[in-house]
């Protein structure tokens, strides 16, 4: 998908696109990074509010947490 796809008002994070790696495990990992971070602040730093959001379980999260030197806090 290209952002020309996108719905309109949609609009790509041009600064977190350019940023990523060419190597695409290291592009997945900063994005999730930076999603789970997102869904993190959203729900005010409540992890189990977060999991289930991501879909994840709460152990599942806090291994990615540690996986993506994520602060617990």
């Amino acid at each position: 998908m290209t952002p020309a796809e996108l719905p309109r008002g949609i609009e790509p994070d041009k600064v977190m696109l350019a940023s990523l790696s060419d190597n695409l495990k290291e592009a997945v990992q900063a994005y999730e990074k930076s999603h789970i971070e997102h869904i993190l602040k959203r729900m005010a730093g409540d992890k189990k509010g977060a999991a289930d959001a991501l879909g994840l379980s709460l152990s599942s999260l806090y291994r990615k947490l540690e996986d993506l030197d994520i602060s617990r806090d």
